[in-house]
């Protein structure tokens, strides 16, 4: 069954930023570290599981007076600041996702005869926790 993407949300600091948002995506990585021996069978590369990480990705539009908006994504971003951060359903009963990062890109856009939109990428930065939402 096919889940509607307006109901997945991302936090800033406890903030959430829905209205403006556009869209958000997030990207989870894991490194592989080869383990592969010169005798491999069939020529075979094998690996182990290294270290993990990710990005949130947010589009959203710019609107002067947000609540989590453009300059306060720029404050954060200017400060270095880490945040808490979440992403996911905020359904009872559903899972989220959660934990701490750094806004590492930020960039504003201001196309002719369209709305100004801004985007950021957050990069995580620790564990990554799954929760199932209150009910």
């Amino acid at each position: 069954m096919a889940y509607n993407g307006t109901a997945l949300l991302v936090s800033v600091d406890g903030t959430a930023l829905s209205c403006e948002t556009d869209s958000s995506s997030m990207s989870l990585t894991r490194d592989l570290i080869e383990t592969t021996c010169k005798d491999a069978t069939g020529s075979a590369k094998t690996y182990i599981a290294g270290e993990k990480g990710g990005t949130i990705d947010v589009s959203a539009a710019y609107v002067v007076n947000a609540t989590a908006g453009f300059s306060e994504m720029f404050a954060i971003w200017d400060a270095g600041t880490e945040v808490a951060w979440t992403w996911g359903s905020t359904v009872a009963g559903e899972k989220s996702y959660s934990g701490v990062g750094l806004i590492g890109d930020l960039s504003n856009e201001a196309p002719q005869n369209d709305r100004a939109t801004y985007s950021f990428t957050l990069t995580i930065s620790g564990v990554i926790t799954e929760v199932v939402n209150p009910t």
